[in-house]
């Protein structure tokens, strides 16, 4: 039998489980996880978004992932396909992908970030026949990509809540799941 043996210390330096509930979780992908945490007052919800391929959503204080006026999720691609083997691959099918399907969007590099172990590229997205406002942070973990994306009804909106975005990705720790057998 085959258990999942995660390291608990990092839990335990990083965060304190007695804040907000569903301020933070464990999420997995293959054998990797990550953690992330929400921003000071917003709500982490792990199912919302499940039915759609959405691993997490986050959305303020008082509002729902339904009627927010932003709103941020993630979810991961796998970069161990054959038209997919990297991170510029990604990129380069979303783009396209974009651009066939909402005339006149705008498709621009934002900045490169760098976090603690990996690194990545955020993009907006917006205008055109396009109804949302968006940055779109692809973050490269090599085997896999998470991408993370704040969402608003108006570009002023997305702008506001930026600096909130950056805390989301900052907060954002990779852990490596091991499996023994017993």
């Amino acid at each position: 039998m085959k258990k999942i043996v995660i390291i608990i210390l990092l839990l335990v330096n990083y965060f304190s489980f007695s804040q907000e509930k569903l301020n933070c979780s464990i999420i997995k992908y293959g054998n990797k996880g990550i953690i992330i945490k929400a921003p000071k007052g917003w709500i982490l919800d792990c199912e919302s978004g499940s039915e759609s391929g959405i691993n997490a959503v986050f959305y303020k204080n008082g509002e729902t992932w339904q009627n927010a006026k932003t709103v941020m999720y993630l979810k991961f691609a796998s970069l161990k396909m054959e038209n997919q083997s990297n991170l510029n691959d990604l990129i380069s099918y979303d783009t396209k992908t974009f651009k066939e399907n909402y005339e006149g969007i705008e498709i621009k590099t934002k900045e490169k970030i760098e976090l603690e172990k990996f690194g990545g590229i955020i993009k907006y997205f917006g205008g055109g026949n396009y109804e949302s406002f968006e940055y779109l942070a692809y973050l490269d973990l090599n085997e896999f990509a998470i991408m993370t994306i704040i969402s608003s009804r108006t570009e002023s909106d997305l702008n506001e809540n930026y600096p909130v975005f950056k805390e989301l990705l900052k907060s954002i720790k990779v852990l490596k799941i091991e499996y023994q057998n017993e």
